[in-house]
């Protein structure tokens, strides 16, 4: 299943490089999950792609198939950092959305399966 920190990750260039198209192909992933997080950043990374990056994004959302989840271990080491840059990423989006778009999720939204261990 996506995750939302996968976002993050391609967002800030944390161990991959940094790509819109890419970002918004993952929070797409996860919104298309219901994860409302996901749909709000969505909306925010989408104001600052061109319309050619966004329909490329949303082939590769398309084209997408789940690897396995022998590899989800390894994400969870990139996601506490991902969050960390949640604060960031946020700074970076201030203000693009104005009041009349989306409102703010619930942070409690992020999780797609629930916590990690929880």
């Amino acid at each position: 299943m996506p995750r939302p920190f996968s976002a993050f990750m391609y967002d800030k260039g944390d161990g991959v490089p940094e790509d819109d198209v890419q970002t918004y192909k993952w929070w797409n992933l996860a919104a298309a999950q219901g994860n409302e997080f996901s749909k709000y950043y969505k909306a925010i990374v989408e104001k600052t792609m061109t319309r050619e990056q966004i329909a490329e994004a949303q082939r590769l959302s398309t084209e997408w198939k789940p690897v396995g989840e022998g590899i989800r271990a390894g994400f969870w080491a990139r996601f506490v950092r991902a969050i960390d840059g949640l604060k960031e990423l946020i700074k970076k989006y201030k203000g693009i959305l104005s009041a009349t778009d989306a409102a703010a999720p619930d942070p409690n939204d992020f999780w797609v399966d629930g916590p990690p261990n929880g």
